[in-house]
């Protein structure tokens, strides 16, 4: 009988793939965009009130919001993933963030406040204020009887600048 060394393990030896790893695979290859902001009123529009609703809503699409799917293989063991914003988180410019669920309603100028995802007592002062958006993904993970989560996974937008002024009234 003689003994011969491979120079590496014949394929199907060797350690099991890592479900981990795979997720992590299966999770790069799919693409997540951060979505563009929109805001009402919008500096390049026109100014916007003290004390007066402002709507923000954000492009929609799968890349922005999921769902998205993937799988990655190797040796028999897939992986699937799973990934869809959980939230939407939007700082205001002024230290105030809004949470929003979902990513909001274009300005109908209807002059009411945003049905889902807006900052309803507006701002209590006039300034140039820059908003941004951030998308917060949950993305999870199955294969190989194991199943886990990618943490952490976040998009944020542009820069939207939105200027407020100050109306007074007198009378007489």
């Amino acid at each position: 009988m003689e003994i011969v060394q491979l120079p590496e393990a014949p394929p199907g030896f060797g350690a099991p793939p890592d479900p981990e790893e795979l997720a992590r695979r299966a999770f790069a290859s799919i693409s997540l965009v951060a979505p563009r902001a929109r805001v009402a009123p919008r500096k390049s529009v026109g100014p916007g009130l003290v004390g007066l609703p402002v709507w923000m809503w954000a492009q929609r699409g799968p890349n922005q919001f999921g769902p998205l799917t993937a799988s990655a293989s190797d040796r028999g063991l897939t992986v699937s993933i799973h990934a869809e914003v959980d939230k939407v988180v939007w700082d205001m410019g002024n230290g105030t963030e809004v949470i929003c669920d979902g990513p909001g309603t274009p300005y109908d100028r209807s002059g009411e406040e945003s049905p889902d995802c807006g900052y309803d007592s507006g701002y209590p002062k006039a300034d140039t204020y820059r908003v941004q958006a951030t998308t917060h993904w949950n993305v999870t993970w199955e294969g190989g009887n194991r199943r886990g989560t990618i943490p952490n996974v976040t998009r944020t937008t542009g820069v939207v600048e939105i200027q407020i002024n100050e109306l007074q009234v007198v009378t007489r």
